[in-house]
């Protein structure tokens, strides 16, 4: 592109006044930006408010799609699971005694509640992982009184210290995008550590506790809560534990029917290779495979069945969608700045 300029001016000059012109619009931007971060600010405040502990919480539907392995619900509020109750089918679980499905309830204090005697509820380390990428995010902002004071200052005072504000709002902005996107990728994925067979629910919080070859996991995943149910197997043929003799005393007091639905469901799992159990989980190399053996608790254990639910969780997904669209303004004012300091600055 080029530049002309009427009547005539040398060279010097020319590129002397494009250099001020460009430093007037970076003060300029930098002034816009700082006031469209005060703008964020209530989007970030209504991101923690759907993440804080507040009553009633969220009641989510445990349902699997296809069969009656699970059926149920789940309370949450804030970052914990306080209320549950679960009907769970799997061939290996003995029935609650007078109901035809083995029952699972959890029934515990909201946190704040002051009776630390009670029983704990059980928490969900990502929401409390995102809420504190949001408060970072908020800490991060300019205040209402600092962006007015810029503003106020002469225009020939914002130009002169432009190429510092620059650089300052720069990493400003890096920060909030670093924040942002590390809250909602949180809500998208799950470590590996806080998965099986590295990571169950404690099954004392349970009333009755849950059996020992019996694996609970309750995470966040794609923006919903995920319930797995994994039905365990010690595969030591040395090891006679609590764990392997409940396995024997179930299968060997199978009825006609359970029997029935078991040949089926073993053949069905043969012919398809990949140890899926009821509802709509399946295997591969992460902890569903039947024919892989994973250490749990000290022993050698393979997964006879699986249950696996997704319950997408109305607040979470408000969450997600605030994020990213904060996150799509920060980028583009971000892309704004940087244009504007590469094009005759000499940053």
């Amino acid at each position: 592109m080029r530049i002309e300029v009427y009547p005539k001016v040398s060279p010097e000059v020319l590129e002397r006044e494009v250099h001020d012109a460009t430093l007037r619009e970076l003060a300029w931007l930098i002034t816009e930006i700082q006031e469209s971060l005060l703008s964020l600010r209530s989007g970030l405040e209504e991101c923690l408010s759907l993440l804080a502990p507040s009553q009633p919480g969220s009641t989510l539907v445990l349902s699997t799609s296809r069969s009656e392995g699970l059926k149920g619900f789940v309370t949450r509020v804030g970052s914990a699971i306080v209320k549950g109750d679960m009907q769970v089918k799997m061939h290996g679980l003995p029935n609650t005694k007078g109901l035809g499905y083995y029952r699972l309830q959890l029934t515990s204090p909201p946190p704040s509640s002051s009776d630390s005697t009670s029983t704990p509820s059980f928490h969900l380390p990502q929401l409390t992982d995102c809420r504190n990428f949001v408060h970072s995010a908020l800490t991060t902002l300019p205040s209402s009184s600092s962006v007015e004071t810029h503003k106020a200052l002469s225009l020939t005072t914002r130009t002169s210290s432009a190429v510092i504000d620059s650089k300052l709002l720069a990493s400003q902005l890096d920060s909030l995008l670093s924040d942002i996107q590390s809250a909602r990728q949180i809500l998208k994925t799950t470590q590996k550590s806080n998965l099986f067979p590295y990571h169950t629910v404690d099954g004392s919080i349970f009333d009755p506790q849950l059996p020992e070859n019996l694996a609970l996991d309750v995470t966040i995943q794609d923006v919903a809560i995920v319930t797995e149910l994994r039905l365990l197997e010690n595969t030591s043929p040395a090891a006679y534990t609590g764990l392997t003799a409940l396995s024997m005393n179930i299968d060997q007091h199978l009825s006609n029917f359970n029997f029935r639905e078991k040949i089926a469901g073993a053949f069905k799992g043969r012919a398809r290779g990949d140890g899926s159990g009821s509802g709509n989980g399946n295997g591969n190399g992460n902890g569903n495979g039947e024919d892989e053996t994973y250490t749990y608790k000290g022993a050698q254990v393979r997964v006879k069945e699986r249950i696996r639910v997704e319950s997408q969780d109305p607040s979470l997904m408000s969450v997600v969608a605030k994020l990213g669209a904060l996150e799509h303004n920060l980028a583009m004012g971000r892309t704004s700045l940087e244009i504007v300091m590469r094009s005759g600055c000499s940053i």
